[in-house]
């Protein structure tokens, strides 16, 4: 699976806010390709993932890449090992929701220099995406906890846009495989997800065999909704 093809995310965020000079901490960077991707041009980067399997991941791509030096840890957002007023910009990919986001948004408030900005990045839970996530783990209502939090933050919110990412798959083998959050897959999962697959795309079979829901090259893509917020340390 490849997430976001056409690399809306990091367009998105390079559009919203310019990391050039800038002192930024990313929370919730995963194998790192996007986050390599944008800390070109930044003073320094750092990017914490509590994944250590994801952060090994990310540094060896780092040390492949090497574009620009990106420092990956194994942390939280919820405790960051980071003296006070030290970044200009602290990002969640969307993280915020995985985590105590009322404690999480507060440490990202401590780290921020004054006037400093505060990016996140959520999805939204009507995604054809996320809907997958919500199949074993129904993540609405912490997704409305994060947004709530971020509204009642002592941030200031600048701006707060939509836009997707595109999701895709090789082939039905390969989306069945995904573990969407799963701890491990368990018998009844495939026709579970086939079910809501055919659901979604206006098919009522329940036969994965019969008509397909991919392209005519095989491959299958799902669009994620998301939300960016920028904000203000004021």
């Amino acid at each position: 699976m490849e997430y976001d093809i056409d690399k809306i995310q990091v367009k998105t965020i390079h559009r919203t806010i310019d990391f050039s000079g800038k002192h930024v901490l990313e929370i919730g960077c995963g194998d790192g390709k996007a986050s390599i991707r944008l800390a070109r041009k930044t003073k320094t980067y750092t990017a914490l993932d509590p994944d250590r399997d994801q952060i090994n991941l990310a540094k060896a791509r780092t040390h492949k890449e090497r574009p620009h030096e990106v420092l990956f840890k194994v942390g939280s957002g919820q405790a960051l090992e980071f003296e006070a007023d030290i970044f200009d910009i602290v990002l969640f990919t969307l993280s915020l929701h995985h985590q105590d986001s009322q404690v999480a948004l507060r440490e990202a408030f401590r780290v921020l220099k004054p006037g400093g900005n505060l990016l996140v990045i959520e999805p939204l839970a009507n995604g054809e995406f996320q809907q997958f996530f919500h199949l074993f783990d129904d993540e609405t209502p912490a997704l409305a906890a994060a947004v709530l939090a971020i509204q009642t933050s002592s941030f200031n919110l600048v701006k707060r846009e939509s836009f997707h990412a595109i999701a895709l798959f090789e082939n039905i083998q390969d989306f069945l495989a995904y573990d969407f959050n799963r701890d491990k897959i368990r018998p009844g999962d495939d026709k579970k997800i086939g079910d809501h697959l055919y659901q979604l795309r206006g098919n009522p079979s329940q036969d994965m065999t019969g008509a397909s829901p991919c392209q005519p090259d095989g491959t299958l893509r799902l669009k994620d909704e998301l939300q960016i917020f920028l904000l203000e340390k004021t």
